[in-house]
């Protein structure tokens, strides 16, 4: 027994010591500060490289009149399991703040402020639909068919349109059938809200998010990484050398890596130059495929006591109130044409229509309306959009199942006993890939899986490096 406890603490040192493996993450965002972290309690020396000038990634909090919100990523039940998030956000001493609400949207605006359950009690016996929908999947092309053929009625069939447009951030037609997951989740919990209102009963939801706001978990993870993140830098090539990594950094800066962590977006990898034979051409082309949602967000101050809705629906935009119902967030991903810099003005502008129509005597000003700062909990007193296409270092908001991608990007495989997406699997024990894309979970796309990712890359890692050393 005392050897076994005077054993870990050597390998700690040695892994400290001049024989220590050279750790470089690229990507500060959850899934890179996340495996960084972990790393760095196993006591590895990690550096972590950030093309921004902060942590966070695709999380981002804006403040507004006195309140909070997100305009990246919010919900972390979103995609169902949460132990991974849960597990690091008690660790930090964070705290989670429970929003519960009702299930179904209260105003559908182009029907005239009809219900949301009004429209979907046309279904016809819609627990029998929700068992053929894979037999209508495995027969249709993409995943507007699917939705196409599975509703008759048209007004049935837009909001399932509008919705998985939102959910999946991208045109339907350019989804793979096999995203027919999305709507029977949909559809099973519009079955079970009904179910509850003809009791006279509520289905709720709760929404996770961090009190203070999401920006709280990069925020406290960067602060355990201090003195470890570089800021600024675009990693620009990569290659394999004389059995290391070479990293090039705005097109001057270069270091050496025996391990290398790419934990960015797909979309970003398609800027970097990797040296021949780095990544199998196969593997790398894979990885650029895939495709990222369209999604983009404008929030802004709102002061009505007592509102009617928490949540509307319109051809344009879903909207929702934060948690203290001090701001409204119109989110954007259910038009077809991409929500960008140049296009924001003029949603806003339609958005407001429906903010009239729905409170006739809400005052609010539609011509101010910003571009949101790349910054933490940056202060704002009006309205403020983020177009997460437009951003350089994500160029999408989060990922999707293609059409065509579905069949290889469920593909796994056990890499030194831990489960990886084959798409995603190490190159020569070097070269590592995290991110909610990567992530083992079934929902790709949420803050739970680029935890998850990040999580298991440690570990993965940390497995590599007590091999290649003869540590059991």
């Amino acid at each position: 027994k005392i050897l076994q406890i005077s054993e870990r603490p050597n390998f700690k040192m040695s892994l400290l010591g001049k024989g220590a493996p050279k750790i470089t993450v690229v990507g500060a965002g959850l899934a890179g500060l996340t495996a960084a972290y972990r790393l760095q309690e196993s006591g590895y020396e990690v550096h972590v490289f950030e093309a921004r000038h902060r942590p966070g990634g695709r999380v981002l909090t804006a403040q507004l009149g006195g309140s909070y919100e997100e305009l990246g990523g919010k919900n972390f039940s979103d995609g169902g399991t949460v132990e991974n998030s849960l597990k690091l956000i008690h660790e930090l001493g964070l705290e989670i703040l429970e929003d519960e609400r009702p299930y179904f949207m209260s105003s559908c605006y182009w029907k005239h402020d009809c219900s949301l359950s009004e429209i979907l009690r046309k279904l016809k016996s819609p627990e029998m639909l929700a068992n053929e929908l894979p037999e209508i999947a495995a027969h249709s092309r993409n995943l507007q068919e699917v939705i196409d053929t599975a509703f008759e009625d048209p007004d049935v069939r837009l909001i399932f349109t509008l919705v998985m447009r939102s959910y999946e951030g991208s045109d339907l037609k350019s989804l793979d059938p096999s995203n027919f997951d999305s709507i029977y989740g949909f559809l099973m919990n519009c079955i079970k809200a009904m179910k509850k209102a003809d009791k006279g009963q509520i289905l709720t939801v709760t929404w996770l998010t961090l009190k203070g706001g999401n920006a709280q978990l990069p925020l406290a993870l960067s602060e355990k990484l201090k003195n470890k993140i570089h800021y600024n830098h675009v990693l620009r090539a990569l290659r394999n050398e004389n059995d290391k990594i070479i990293l090039n950094f705005n097109h001057q800066k270069e270091i050496s890596a025996d391990l290398v962590l790419l934990a960015i977006p797909c979309p970003v990898l398609k800027d970097i130059d990797f040296g021949p034979k780095t990544i199998p051409h196969e593997q790398l082309s894979r990885i650029r495929s895939i495709q990222y949602g369209k999604n983009g967000k404008v929030l802004f101050p709102f002061s009505i006591e007592n509102p009617s809705y928490d949540f509307f629906l319109s051809p344009e935009a879903i909207g929702w109130l934060n948690h203290d119902h001090r701001i409204m967030t119109f989110y954007y991903g259910v038009q077809p044409d991409t929500f960008t810099a140049q296009t924001a003005q003029s949603h806003f502008h339609q958005g407001m229509h429906v903010m009239r129509a729905m409170y006739p005597s809400l005052t609010l000003e539609t011509t101010s309306l910003r571009e949101a700062r790349d910054q933490q909990l940056a202060s704002y007193d009006g309205a403020v959009f983020k177009s997460w296409i437009d951003d350089p270092f994500s160029k999408g908001s989060y990922s999707n199942r293609a059409v065509g991608t579905a069949g290889w990007l469920s593909e796994t495989e056990k890499c030194h006993g831990e489960k990886v997406r084959t798409a995603f699997r190490p190159v020569d024990d070097k070269i590592f890939f995290a991110g909610e894309h990567t992530t083992i979970l079934d929902a790709m796309g949420t803050l739970e899986g680029a935890i998850e990712s990040g999580e298991r890359m440690a570990r993965l890692m940390n497995k590599v490096v007590r091999e290649s050393s003869g540590i059991a």
